[in-house]
């Protein structure tokens, strides 16, 4: 950002545009988006076992992808979203719909073995950051 004439701790907001505009994503004004990994979380104790999956995730995570583009987000009727692989263990989520913010935590509990952590807002005042963290919540499990 540095070298485009952007102040980087004014304008950073995270990976997540940076990770969709490279895997190809189109992004629209009020979307949101996010650098994500495919993990192994352990669904009776909700512990993050893996938070990345192998190096193999080209092989059946492009089709888990493409399955998982268009679900629906249970109680988010307005919103879609789009996964697309982009290297490795990682793709981008891009959420799409009315009233989304920016101003949420991220939800990845930093190392394996961990329960995953509450996507929460960041401005607790902007109902749009409430309601976003809400729909990442849903989203995420």
């Amino acid at each position: 950002m540095s070298l485009f004439g952007y102040n980087p701790l004014k304008f950073y907001q995270g990976r997540g545009i940076f990770e969709a505009l490279g895997s190809g994503q189109q992004i629209n004004p009020g979307d949101i988006a996010f650098k994500s990994n495919f993990a192994y979380q352990n669904q009776d104790t909700g512990i993050v076992e893996k938070r990345r999956v192998d190096r193999e995730f080209p092989n059946w995570g492009i089709p888990l992808c493409d399955a998982m583009t268009g679900i629906d987000i249970p109680g988010y009727p307005n919103h879609s979203v789009e996964l697309m692989y982009a290297t490795e263990h990682r793709c981008s989520v891009k959420v799409s719909g009315p009233n989304l913010s920016n101003k949420i935590s991220g939800n990845d509990p930093l190392k394996d073995n961990k329960l995953a952590v509450e996507c929460t807002a960041t401005a607790q005042e902007n109902s749009d950051a409430v309601f976003t963290a809400g729909l990442i919540n849903v989203l995420s499990t």
